[in-house]
């Protein structure tokens, strides 16, 4: 493919020249003064055309061929490709075919395992909801023990409480009453202490 863009780069050259060669013939062909340099000129284009004719029919064929040889290849090398993808296409479903068959081995071994760790785990469970049912039986007729202590000395001292609080009571009666008898007795004093002033002032001051 790249002999062939050569060999057109170098036509496209050499038509680029004939271009210009044909534009100065062009450019001078109005100066002519002969009949016979005119059909030369003529004579040398028709040969150009007939050249370039020539050489892009060559071109073509050249394009034509090359372009067949890399399809040719392209095809070759898609078939490459696909046999090479069909191999490792199998390879992976192989290896597929092989993980599906482990992780099926694991899993029932995993089962298993879990099983067997589920029944001792129930069989531990219920040995400790056992243990933990007697110590609440235990705990519960411990606690009714202490709660029938509690209540027996609740009782007694709430009584003594009780009796302590009457003992007080009473004498708290008798001392208001005392203090009662005095605060009256001195209000009667100084009532008549009062009234004695007031007649003796009152006599005074008639």
């Amino acid at each position: 493919m790249e002999d062939v863009l050569r060999r057109l780069g170098n036509v496209e050259s050499d038509v680029s020249e004939l271009k210009t060669q044909v534009g100065s013939i062009l450019a001078t062909i109005p100066h002519l003064a002969t009949k016979a340099d005119v059909l030369d000129v003529k004579r040398d284009v028709a040969d150009l055309r007939a050249e370039v004719a020539a050489g892009l029919g060559s071109v073509r064929s050249e394009m034509a061929a090359g372009l067949g040889s890399v399809r040719s290849e392209m095809a070759a090398e898609a078939g490459s490709v696909r046999n090479e993808m069909a191999a490792e296409a199998g390879s992976l479903r192989s290896e597929m075919g092989a993980l599906r068959a482990e992780m099926t081995a694991q899993w029932g071994s995993l089962k298993s395992e879990m099983a067997s760790g589920l029944g001792s785990v129930r069989s531990e469970i219920a040995a400790e909801a056992g243990s933990l049912r007697s110590e609440m039986g235990a705990l519960r007729a411990e606690m009714t023990a202490q709660w029938g202590s509690l209540k027996s000395e609740m009782a007694s001292g709430f009584g003594s409480v009780r009796a302590e609080m009457a003992a007080q009571y009473g004498s708290l009666r008798a001392d208001m009453a005392v203090r009662e008898t005095a605060f009256i007795k001195w209000i009667i004093g100084t009532v008549l202490t009062t009234a004695g002033l007031v007649f003796t002032i009152a006599k005074f001051v008639h």
